[in-house]
Protein backbone atom coordinates (compact mmCIF):
# COMPACT_ATOMS: atom_id res chain seq x y z
CA UNK A 1 0.00 0.00 0.00
CA UNK A 2 1.45 3.74 -1.18
CA UNK A 3 2.01 5.78 1.87
CA UNK A 4 -0.47 8.19 -0.07
CA UNK A 5 -3.50 5.00 0.84
CA UNK A 6 -2.17 4.88 4.01
CA UNK A 7 -2.70 8.43 5.13
CA UNK A 8 -5.91 8.17 3.62
CA UNK A 9 -6.83 5.13 5.54
CA UNK A 10 -5.44 6.19 9.37
CA UNK A 11 -7.01 9.53 8.69
CA UNK A 12 -10.56 7.93 8.15
CA UNK A 13 -10.25 5.79 11.15
CA UNK A 14 -9.22 8.71 13.28
CA UNK A 15 -11.80 9.91 16.01
CA UNK A 16 -12.78 13.69 14.39
CA UNK A 17 -11.35 14.96 17.24
CA UNK A 18 -7.71 13.61 16.57
CA UNK A 19 -6.87 14.38 13.29
CA UNK A 20 -4.07 16.65 13.77
CA UNK A 21 -2.98 14.05 16.40
CA UNK A 22 -3.12 11.31 13.68
CA UNK A 23 -1.38 13.10 11.13
CA UNK A 24 1.50 14.14 12.87
CA UNK A 25 2.20 10.49 14.19
CA UNK A 26 1.64 9.38 11.12
CA UNK A 27 4.34 12.25 9.15
CA UNK A 28 6.67 11.53 11.64
CA UNK A 29 6.86 7.64 11.65
CA UNK A 30 7.07 7.77 7.57
CA UNK A 31 8.58 11.11 6.76
CA UNK A 32 11.23 12.11 10.06
CA UNK A 33 9.03 15.26 10.37
CA UNK A 34 9.96 16.65 13.49
CA UNK A 35 7.49 19.14 13.72
CA UNK A 36 3.47 19.14 12.40
CA UNK A 37 1.20 22.41 13.28
CA UNK A 38 -1.79 23.21 11.58
CA UNK A 39 -3.24 26.70 10.93
CA UNK A 40 -6.91 27.40 10.35
CA UNK A 41 -8.12 30.35 7.97
CA UNK A 42 -10.77 32.51 10.58
CA UNK A 43 -13.99 33.64 9.78
CA UNK A 44 -13.04 36.92 8.36
CA UNK A 45 -9.75 35.52 6.37
CA UNK A 46 -7.65 37.58 7.81
CA UNK A 47 -5.62 35.79 10.19
CA UNK A 48 -4.57 32.10 10.77
CA UNK A 49 -5.18 30.59 13.75
CA UNK A 50 -3.72 27.75 15.60
CA UNK A 51 -4.74 24.45 16.05
CA UNK A 52 -3.00 22.42 18.23
CA UNK A 53 -4.12 19.59 20.72
CA UNK A 54 -0.72 18.66 21.67
CA UNK A 55 0.95 21.74 23.11
CA UNK A 56 -2.27 22.71 25.48
CA UNK A 57 -1.66 26.59 24.62
CA UNK A 58 -4.72 27.95 24.41
CA UNK A 59 -3.14 31.58 24.01
CA UNK A 60 -1.17 30.43 20.60
CA UNK A 61 -0.45 33.46 18.77
CA UNK A 62 -2.22 33.95 15.11
CA UNK A 63 -0.61 34.57 12.46
CA UNK A 64 -1.66 37.29 10.39
CA UNK A 65 -1.69 36.31 6.40
CA UNK A 66 -0.03 39.32 5.07
CA UNK A 67 3.20 39.26 5.20
CA UNK A 68 3.56 35.60 6.57
CA UNK A 69 5.43 32.71 4.62
CA UNK A 70 2.08 30.77 5.78
CA UNK A 71 -0.25 33.17 4.06
CA UNK A 72 1.89 33.37 0.67
CA UNK A 73 1.39 29.55 0.98
CA UNK A 74 -2.28 30.41 1.13
CA UNK A 75 -2.51 32.97 -1.12
CA UNK A 76 -1.07 31.24 -3.91
CA UNK A 77 -1.66 27.45 -3.43
CA UNK A 78 1.73 26.34 -4.41
CA UNK A 79 2.89 24.10 -2.00
CA UNK A 80 6.49 23.98 -3.46
CA UNK A 81 6.93 27.59 -3.33
CA UNK A 82 7.26 28.71 0.71
CA UNK A 83 9.75 26.71 2.46
CA UNK A 84 11.77 28.07 5.44
CA UNK A 85 15.03 26.68 6.57
CA UNK A 86 15.24 25.57 9.89
CA UNK A 87 18.82 24.76 10.69
CA UNK A 88 19.34 21.11 9.31
CA UNK A 89 15.57 21.46 8.52
CA UNK A 90 13.19 22.78 6.26
CA UNK A 91 9.63 24.03 7.26
CA UNK A 92 6.90 23.00 4.90
CA UNK A 93 4.23 25.03 4.55
CA UNK A 94 1.12 23.25 2.83
CA UNK A 95 -2.19 24.49 1.95
CA UNK A 96 -5.24 22.97 3.22
CA UNK A 97 -7.61 22.94 0.38
CA UNK A 98 -10.80 21.83 -0.40
CA UNK A 99 -12.74 22.03 -3.69
CA UNK A 100 -11.03 25.74 -4.05
CA UNK A 101 -12.12 26.32 -0.28
CA UNK A 102 -8.74 27.38 1.71
CA UNK A 103 -9.01 25.89 4.88
CA UNK A 104 -5.56 26.48 6.09
CA UNK A 105 -2.12 25.56 5.97
CA UNK A 106 -0.24 22.62 7.58
CA UNK A 107 3.33 23.18 8.39
CA UNK A 108 5.52 20.16 8.26
CA UNK A 109 9.30 20.54 9.50
CA UNK A 110 11.63 17.71 7.79
CA UNK A 111 15.15 17.11 7.60
CA UNK A 112 16.73 18.39 4.94
CA UNK A 113 17.70 14.87 3.42
CA UNK A 114 13.77 13.83 3.26
CA UNK A 115 13.01 17.55 1.68
CA UNK A 116 12.29 15.84 -1.82
CA UNK A 117 10.29 16.77 -4.63
CA UNK A 118 8.95 13.19 -4.19
CA UNK A 119 8.10 13.52 -0.71
CA UNK A 120 6.18 17.27 -0.90
CA UNK A 121 4.21 15.04 -3.90
CA UNK A 122 2.98 12.85 -0.99
CA UNK A 123 2.55 15.05 1.40
CA UNK A 124 0.40 17.43 -0.89
CA UNK A 125 -1.75 13.52 -1.23
CA UNK A 126 -1.50 14.05 2.79
CA UNK A 127 -2.84 17.42 3.29
CA UNK A 128 -5.73 16.73 0.54
CA UNK A 129 -6.85 14.33 2.81
CA UNK A 130 -6.66 16.18 5.89
CA UNK A 131 -9.03 18.56 4.48
CA UNK A 132 -11.39 16.13 3.65
CA UNK A 133 -11.55 14.82 6.98
CA UNK A 134 -11.73 18.27 8.69
CA UNK A 135 -15.03 18.86 6.68
CA UNK A 136 -16.48 15.54 7.92
CA UNK A 137 -15.05 15.75 11.01
CA UNK A 138 -17.21 18.81 11.51
CA UNK A 139 -20.52 17.15 11.64
CA UNK A 140 -19.25 15.38 15.12
CA UNK A 141 -17.18 18.34 16.87
CA UNK A 142 -16.99 21.57 16.68
CA UNK A 143 -13.27 21.98 18.04
CA UNK A 144 -12.44 23.10 14.22
CA UNK A 145 -14.97 25.58 14.20
CA UNK A 146 -13.83 26.91 17.72
CA UNK A 147 -10.55 27.46 15.97
CA UNK A 148 -11.64 29.11 13.29
CA UNK A 149 -13.99 31.46 15.27
CA UNK A 150 -11.56 33.84 16.61
CA UNK A 151 -13.77 36.15 17.86
CA UNK A 152 -17.32 36.14 19.30
CA UNK A 153 -20.48 35.61 17.55
CA UNK A 154 -24.32 35.41 18.15
CA UNK A 155 -26.28 32.95 17.71
CA UNK A 156 -27.79 34.25 14.96
CA UNK A 157 -24.53 35.11 13.31
CA UNK A 158 -23.40 31.58 14.25
CA UNK A 159 -26.04 30.26 12.20
CA UNK A 160 -26.05 32.33 9.38
CA UNK A 161 -22.21 31.28 9.23
CA UNK A 162 -23.39 27.53 8.96
CA UNK A 163 -25.71 28.32 5.80
CA UNK A 164 -23.43 30.31 3.81
CA UNK A 165 -21.67 28.11 0.65
CA UNK A 166 -18.31 27.40 0.98
CA UNK A 167 -16.27 31.02 0.52
CA UNK A 168 -14.74 29.32 -3.00
CA UNK A 169 -15.85 26.65 -5.03
CA UNK A 170 -13.13 24.73 -7.84
CA UNK A 171 -15.79 23.09 -10.13
CA UNK A 172 -14.69 21.68 -13.66
CA UNK A 173 -16.59 24.93 -15.62
CA UNK A 174 -16.79 27.48 -13.37
CA UNK A 175 -14.51 28.68 -10.25
CA UNK A 176 -16.63 31.37 -7.77
CA UNK A 177 -13.58 32.96 -5.67
CA UNK A 178 -14.76 35.25 -2.88
CA UNK A 179 -14.78 36.05 0.49
CA UNK A 180 -18.35 36.48 1.87
CA UNK A 181 -18.38 37.82 5.49
CA UNK A 182 -22.23 38.05 5.78
CA UNK A 183 -22.45 37.12 9.47
CA UNK A 184 -20.16 40.10 10.03
CA UNK A 185 -21.90 42.76 7.44
CA UNK A 186 -25.22 41.76 8.52
CA UNK A 187 -26.21 40.39 4.49
CA UNK A 188 -25.65 37.08 2.81
CA UNK A 189 -24.80 35.53 -0.07
CA UNK A 190 -25.05 32.24 -2.20
CA UNK A 191 -24.11 30.83 -5.19
CA UNK A 192 -25.19 27.71 -7.20
CA UNK A 193 -22.77 26.05 -9.53
CA UNK A 194 -24.62 23.56 -12.39
CA UNK A 195 -22.22 21.53 -14.40
CA UNK A 196 -24.78 21.45 -17.29
CA UNK A 197 -24.91 25.50 -17.52
CA UNK A 198 -22.66 27.72 -18.75
CA UNK A 199 -24.05 30.26 -15.80
CA UNK A 200 -23.97 31.05 -12.30
CA UNK A 201 -26.43 32.11 -10.13
CA UNK A 202 -24.38 34.59 -7.27
CA UNK A 203 -27.37 36.04 -5.47
CA UNK A 204 -26.82 39.15 -2.40
CA UNK A 205 -29.27 40.02 -0.20
CA UNK A 206 -29.75 43.00 2.38
CA UNK A 207 -31.30 42.29 5.79
CA UNK A 208 -31.34 46.23 6.24
CA UNK A 209 -33.90 46.72 3.33
CA UNK A 210 -31.91 47.49 0.49
CA UNK A 211 -33.14 44.49 -1.22
CA UNK A 212 -31.47 42.10 -3.67
CA UNK A 213 -28.73 41.44 -6.43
Amino acid sequence: MSERLDAGRVLRAAAPHALLGTVRDHLAAVYGATSVRLYLTDYGGTVLSPCDDSSGDEDAPLLPISGRAEGRALGSQERREQQVPRGDAIDHHLPVTVRGDRIGILTVRLPGDRSTPAVLDELRQVVDQLGHEILVAERDTDIYQRVRRVSRLTLAAEMQWQLLPARALHATRLLPAALVPGAVLRDVAEYRAVETLDDALVLRFDWFGGGHD
